[in-house]
């Protein structure tokens, strides 16, 4: 309903009429007739008022509609009507929301009741307007043929299933039975949301935006995993006051990227987030949340009590935004897979968060990693079984564990030590004084192993050059299976690696790069059993053998 149409549905309030009273209240009360005084302001009042009281709940009606709220907005205009049933604008109004939600049948109904009591002399124009109004609603309930009800039920399904998530919204209009199918099989159908309204200027994206957030009243509660990609303030708020309203009851996993973050730089947005957690803390195991926000991590964890897996990324230095751990009181259990990006983990702050978290099995140091982390993990982590240093975007391949299974976070830790570690693909590499204790002492049970030796930050200031060849002579590897190895630029630790695999009869896939030792490396690799993947990089050229 347009503002010209609100005014048209109002005409009923007669200005003429107002004035009429007022003017007559004025005679009574210089005539000194009290009696009509109180008669004529008794009407005026009760006018106005009655005016004031319409129109504000017909704003709340529109307000509401346009949230998809058509259960408040239809009492809303239900109350319009009963306190003026000789006006249009309750009629009007109902039989707006009706059409929004495509019952034409109930909107025909509402138009019919309303032309029963508008009289057409009294007000031509809108007893018009309800003329056409009926007619449209008319034409489109008998145009419209549910074509779907004709359809096999697995037919149905299946076609539902296929659908994009802005084609599943709108559904909810098109069809009975769809409605009614994706209502009872909602936990399927929408385990997965992504609302995603990332460029401000794509309108076809952020319409697909609003008629997904339009529909969580429906889907909310079938939602399993939520993420959050969009710019847009107005359709942040939606989501984060019906995860506040607990709307959301099965929400497990939640993502927040780092476009959306920008939404909570306020006090007032910090505590909207950490309320909406607070509603899912019984159901919420993961969290992901990348960019900087203004909420402490400490705090996060308060309210997100239950979290099996936290992915954390900022740009700013990790101690900036740790937070006080101990509102935390006793260690937490149930968190056993971590990532986290910083600028730098300086000394000491890493250890205040690991302290908390004795059951970590999956700890990935995304970026800003110090040498003196790694002596960190080895003396906190004694439930690790993957780590990554510097590790972010690494692809290496994981057969074996499968991290986002549900009998990975359930099963006991093994505590048979490291299986899996990863360092930087490019650009630094790890410290080696602080990165061999730690292979050393896993050396038994690592299976993959991605060991970037290359130059480090301290290397390229001048740092001596570091021979540890006398320093673990008998280190070596029983289980690996896969890996690669960057070679430091002093040729210090080749041999070392190339000892360790030596009876390593587990290893199937060999990537060594820059390395010098090649006589040596073969005189192993021809002890060992066949390997099926070999590949040697920046030697004169890339020699890579594959086994068919």
């Amino acid at each position: 309903m347009t503002t010209t149409q609100l005014e048209t549905a109002l005409s009923l309030y007669n200005p003429v009429l107002g004035e009429t009273r007022l003017y007559n209240t004025r005679n009574a009360f210089i005539t000194k007739n009290n009696s009509q005084l109180v008669h004529h302001a008794t009407q005026a009042l009760t006018e106005i008022q009655k005016y004031q009281l319409v129109s504000l709940l017909d704003i709340c009606a529109y307000a509401r509609g346009m949230k998809s709220k058509f259960e408040l907005a239809i009492e809303n205009a239900e109350e319009i009507i009963h306190y003026a049933p000789e006006w249009s604008i309750g009629y009007l109004r109902l039989g707006h929301l009706l059409d929004m939600q495509g019952k034409s049948a109930k909107s025909i109904e509402v138009y019919e009741e309303a032309l029963e009591i508008i009289s057409q002399q009294d007000d031509p124009v809108t007893y018009h307007q309800l003329i056409q109004l009926k007619k449209a609603a008319v034409e489109r309930n008998e145009t419209r043929i549910d074509f779907i009800v004709m359809l096999p039920p697995e037919l149905t399904s299946n076609i539902l299933l296929q659908l994009s998530e802005e084609d599943r919204s709108t559904s909810f209009h098109v069809s009975t039975v769809w409605r009614k199918w994706m209502m009872e099989n909602g936990s399927i159908v929408w385990k997965e949301l992504l609302n995603s309204n990332t460029e401000w200027f794509n309108f076809q994206r952020f319409q697909t935006a609003i008629k997904i957030a339009n529909t969580l009243p429906y889907i909310a509660q079938h939602v399993k995993n939520l993420t959050l990609n969009g710019q847009r303030k107005d359709i942040w708020e939606r989501y984060m006051e019906y995860m506040g309203n607990g709307n959301f009851k099965g929400l497990k996993s939640f993502t927040i990227t780092a476009v959306c973050s920008r939404q909570i730089r306020t006090t007032n947005s910090t505590m909207v987030l950490l309320n909406a957690l607070w509603q899912v803390k019984l159901t919420l195991t993961t969290l992901d949340i990348r960019g900087n926000i203004k909420v402490d991590l400490a705090d996060l964890l308060f309210y997100c009590p239950n979290l099996r897996k936290l992915v954390y990324c900022s740009f700013c230095n990790f101690d900036t935004y740790l937070g006080e751990m101990g509102i935390l009181g006793e260690p937490r259990h149930k968190l056993v897979h971590v990532e986290l990006e910083s600028q730098s983990f300086r000394q000491g702050s890493l250890v205040k968060f690991l302290k908390y978290f004795p059951n970590i099995r999956r700890l990935l140091l995304l970026k800003g990693c110090m040498p003196e982390n790694l002596n960190e993990v080895m003396e906190y982590c004694h439930n690790l079984e993957s780590f990554g240093y510097n590790c972010a975007g690494h692809k290496m391949n994981r057969k074996e564990l499968d991290y986002h299974q549900e009998s990975y976070y359930n099963r006991p830790s093994s505590a048979g030590g490291i299986t899996e570690i990863f360092t930087s693909e490019t650009g630094h590499g790890v410290p080696t004084a602080n990165f061999l204790p730690l292979l050393q002492k896993n050396a038994k049970s690592l299976r993959r192993l991605h060991a970037n030796m290359s130059m480090t930050s301290e290397q390229e200031a001048g740092e001596p050059a570091l021979y540890v060849t006398s320093v673990y002579p008998s280190w070596q590897f029983t289980q690996l299976e896969h890996l690669i190895y960057h070679s430091d630029i002093y040729q210090a630790t080749e041999k070392v690696f190339i000892q360790a695999i030596e009876f390593c009869t587990s290893l199937k896939k060999l990537n060594m790069v820059d390395i010098v030792n090649l006589r040596m490396l073969v005189d192993t690799l021809i002890q060992l059993p066949p390997l099926e993947e070999l590949s040697l990089s920046n030697i004169t050229n890339i020699v890579y053998f594959q086994q068919q």
